[in-house]
């Protein structure tokens, strides 16, 4: 999911097209399997030039206990 979702724009692909999704409550799509997801409503946005950064309110979330989250050495 790294590679798929943290490279490459989604402007000209849909990154999730062949992924299994559910809905969340608000209607969001989350990846099924997916060992923690946030539901956010973007409140406002800033261009910083290389990259945009997000402030974000969370409106829904949930994170399965007994996963192991991935990290730089996995």
């Amino acid at each position: 999911w790294v590679w798929r979702f943290g490279v490459h724009s989604g402007r000209d692909t849909d990154k999730l097209q062949g992924l299994a999704t559910h809905v969340s409550t608000t209607g969001s799509p989350i990846l099924t399997g997916a060992p923690a997801w946030l539901d956010c409503r973007v409140e406002t946005s800033m261009d910083t030039g290389d990259r945009i950064v997000s402030l974000a309110e969370v409106l829904d979330a949930h994170m399965e206990p007994a996963t192991t989250p991935l990290t730089f050495k996995r």
